[in-house]
């Protein structure tokens, strides 16, 4: 079955098939609208009958911090799977490119903007609750009222209503034809309706209920969460018992737990960490995550008048002042690449034809004096503080921004609950503010942030012909032509811009050898699918 039955929608709906069938492969979207039968769980590694399983199957993770909260529609920290306690209708494999079935078994394209999903038989909730359409609908609703003030919606900006025809299916309604639906329903959790509706969301976010395989068991904010394996999932049994999260902000801390043997994995740890572990007979692997870099409010919509950022000459001068080659090689060890560019080679939509900033002190100087500060001005950086790579990174800045642009750079580090607040409209937020975009491996993932209408991130940026390209990549299903509209909204974005690229961003993750089936996923932040995972001996 392809795209469902649309003989009676004639020619446009053909030419809607063609579009889906092929090229979309290499956007990680089903070439087909119907789901492959295979099993939603990922392949498993060696079976137990041929690795012997240690006789404790528990699991302790070093983390640079912990969410601020264990609710799935109001945090940024972590995944939408919370340490695997949520699930969504699909999933994306490892490489983040294909689209994989999980509580949805298949679907299909009804007409150019209705998708049809089949709920997989038996799923449930901790509680043993049911799951079914009515919980869909219900997470949608939650996660689109703006009392929640949900990151979801900007993360799924296609998504203009779901329902539920009956138990088992859900209907899910595009506000154009969309070919990033599959990516967007991927960022809705699902939730219990009567749960949530019985006891209220602090209830919820204090003792959490999902459907993933591992369920709530301890939270203690700034430092830990602790999950056990849920036996009973219908089809995802975890070889695991327990899961700790440790927040660790010290990349030298968690390597030492590791060489004490008090944290069995470490994530995000520093390079020559990373180095010496492998060394000493540990797996070591380092990933490509996004880019790290400025955001730089044009327009005040974090609440601060933007003050000199405002001037697109003054935001060209910062791109240009900083010596990215120099930050690669020193501070990242080589293990990153410099990146005056707004996403990575390799990701859907780059183009090869824009050239990235480079350093150039004398035209950084020259635009600034342009823009009517000679003399350099005084300017606060705010950045979420979850490592030692990125405090060092904001250090740098401060120095490069000094010392070509006789800027005063004032850093103002935040932890993760202030950060949450801010991000997301609850507080006023600096004009500069440093981070991690993810570029995942399509470049919409990076611009939606800078569409003046994002109904989550805010208005950061205005720049009307960007809205236009943008909006219009979102509707194309001819991947050829989607290409060439991401690859224009990002020359328009360099050319104005709204995001100083400094270097890649790498996740070095190390554990211990007795941790099988360990896969650090780089486009969520390094967790793990931790139902893959086993002790060995």
């Amino acid at each position: 079955m392809i795209v469902g039955e649309i003989t009676a929608l004639g020619e446009a709906m053909s030419r809607l098939k063609r579009a889906f069938v092929g090229p979309l492969l290499g956007l990680g979207v089903i070439a087909t609208a119907c789901a492959p039968t295979a099993p939603a769980s990922p392949a498993p590694g060696p079976s137990p009958q041929a690795q012997q399983l240690a006789e404790t199957q528990t699991l302790t993770l070093g983390y640079p911090n912990v969410p601020a909260n264990l609710d799935p529609h109001t945090n940024v920290g972590g995944t939408v799977r919370k340490f695997d306690m949520f699930e969504t209708l699909v999933w994306l494999d490892d490489t983040g490119r294909e689209v994989r079935p999980l509580l949805a078994t298949e679907w299909r394209l009804v007409d150019p903007t209705t998708w049809r999903f089949t709920l997989r038989s038996g799923s449930k909730f901790h509680d043993g609750t049911p799951l079914t359409a009515e919980d869909v609908v219900f997470s949608w609703n939650r996660v689109t009222n703006p009392a929640l003030r949900s990151q979801v919606p900007g993360n799924a900006p296609s998504i203009a209503s779901i329902s539920a025809p009956d138990l088992a299916t859900v209907e899910v309604k595009t506000k154009a034809p969309s070919p990033l639906l599959l990516r967007h329903i991927e960022q809705l959790a699902i939730v219990p309706k009567a749960y949530l509706e019985r006891v209220g969301d602090e209830e919820f976010r204090a003792k959490p209920i999902g459907s993933g395989p591992f369920r709530f068991k301890e939270f203690r904010p700034e430092d830990r969460v602790v999950v056990t394996g849920w036996m009973e999932h219908p089809f995802r049994k975890p070889t695991l018992t327990e899961v700790t999260i440790r927040a660790i902000p010290d990349q030298t801390v968690r390597a030492t737990g590791l060489r004490l043997k008090e944290l069995d994995v470490g994530l995000q740890l520093g390079f020559d960490s990373a180095e010496a572990l492998q060394r000493e007979g540990l797996e070591v692997v380092s990933r490509s995550t996004g880019v790290i870099g400025v955001l730089m409010d044009s327009v005040g919509g974090g609440g601060i008048e933007p003050g000199p950022i405002a001037d697109k000459r003054v935001r060209q001068a910062l791109a240009y002042a900083v010596n990215r080659e120099e930050l690669a090689k020193g501070l990242f060890r080589g293990f990153s690449q410099p990146a005056g560019y707004l996403i990575r080679e390799g990701v859907f939509g780059y183009n090869p034809e824009v050239k990235p900033y480079t350093f150039d002190p004398a035209k950084a100087k020259q635009l600034l004096t342009e823009a009517g500060y000679p003399n350099g001005f005084k300017q606060d950086l705010e950045y979420w503080n979850f490592s030692a790579n990125i405090n060092n990174t904001a250090l740098y800045l401060q120095d490069q921004f000094k010392k070509n642009l006789n800027i005063d750079l004032e850093l103002k580090p935040l932890e993760s609950a202030i950060f949450v607040q801010k991000i997301y409209k609850r507080q006023p937020i600096a004009s500069l503010y440093l981070g991690g975009l993810g570029t995942g491996t399509d470049a919409d993932s990076s611009l939606v942030w800078y569409w003046s209408e994002n109904p989550s991130f805010g208005k950061r940026y205005n720049n009307p012909e960007f809205d236009r390209v943008y909006l219009e990549s979102t509707r194309e299903l001819d991947p050829a032509k989607r290409e060439k509209l991401l690859q224009q909204a990002i020359a328009i974005l360099q050319e104005d811009p709204p995001w100083l690229g400094l270097v890649t961003n790498v996740d070095v993750s190390a554990w211990h050898k007795t941790v099988s089936g360990f896969t650090p996923r780089g486009f969520e932040n390094g967790y793990p699918r931790f139902d893959e995972i086993k002790r060995v001996k």
